[in-house]
């Protein structure tokens, strides 16, 4: 493993190593190295490293996760998490412990886990960010999905005539503009339920 300016860094092998924040990309240690920032490498027991150097509390979330600032724009840090406590918080603003990892808590009550907003790339301190279709409108011939989008994911929009009977929607297009994705996909009488799916663009 790997630290350096309060980072951690798993080694993969060659010259991977996984950072301690989710989707984030891989980092370049030589250029910490050269910019003058001391690299640490420290070797640790087989089997300890993804726990060490990015998941201490093994709550599910990674540590800079959980002492970054989730909403810059609001003063001071807005993070309710804690990357040496597992349970560190409740759901809906609570701050008491509640005997569940905080990946699967719910901290601001807006119906979705920590866990499940961390991949989303939504904001887990604000109830008004989610991941879900913002809206549904037609265009001439087409159906065009809306729902919010993050850097590092990759998206799929699936479709059925009745709820359950999911299939991927191959000729459905995607635009990415700002945080915000569209899917673009033709109307038919089979495509009556529609829903997107989040994951890492590498996942």
């Amino acid at each position: 493993m790997a630290r350096a300016a309060g980072r951690s860094w798993l080694y993969l092998g060659g010259d991977a190593f996984a950072p301690d924040e989710f989707a984030a990309p891989p980092a370049d240690l030589g250029a910490l190295r050269d910019a003058g920032t001391p690299v640490t490498f420290t070797a640790v027991p087989t089997g300890t490293g993804a726990r060490l150097a990015l998941d201490r509390d093994e709550d599910g979330i990674l540590d800079f996760d959980e002492s970054r600032d989730l909403d810059p724009e609001t003063p001071g840090v807005q993070n309710p998490l804690d990357p040496a406590n597992a349970d560190a918080i409740g759901d809906a603003g609570s701050t008491e412990p509640d005997g569940i990892a905080d990946a699967e808590n719910d901290s601001d009550g807006d119906g979705q886990p920590n866990g499940s907003e961390i991949l989303a790339g939504t904001n887990l301190a604000r109830a008004d960010s989610f991941f879900a279709v913002t809206a549904t409108e037609r265009s001439g011939g087409d159906i065009l999905i809306s729902f919010p989008a993050a850097p590092g994911r990759r998206y799929t929009l699936q479709a059925a005539d009745t709820p359950g009977g999911w299939q991927i929607a191959g000729d459905a297009q995607l635009e990415i503009n700002g945080a915000t994705g569209t899917f673009r996909v033709p109307a038919a009488a089979d495509r009556e339920f529609f829903r997107v799916l989040v994951n890492l663009a590498d996942g």
